[in-house]
């Protein structure tokens, strides 16, 4: 893989790259506050709260949000509903 300006580079994760790319845009144009979440991602970082919070909103209120969203604890202890695991976790993220 050469360096930027050898005409060649490789991004992987290309959709986690994606996502921090505009985040980094939208929020830093809406409100000027810089995420910083392109760099942290090419650090090796985890991205900003916000993007897993975000993701996480958009495929619950979409319909999409599943058990295996939960962690193996949760998920798997008959005495906790999935189901309102699913919605205090949601309301956590809008929170976010």
């Amino acid at each position: 893989m050469e360096q930027a300006g050898g005409g060649r580079a490789r991004v992987d994760h290309f959709s986690d790259f994606l996502t921090a790319l505009t985040a980094d845009a939208v929020v830093k144009c809406a409100i000027g506050l810089d995420m910083r979440n392109v760099a942290r991602l090419s650090r090796g970082e985890p991205p900003h709260a916000f993007i897993p919070a975000f993701r996480f909103g958009l495929k619950y209120a979409a319909g999409g949000a599943t058990s295996s969203d939960l962690p193996a604890a949760v998920r798997y202890n008959p005495l906790v509903s999935n189901a309102r695991s699913l919605s205090e976790k949601y309301e956590d993220a809008k929170r976010t």
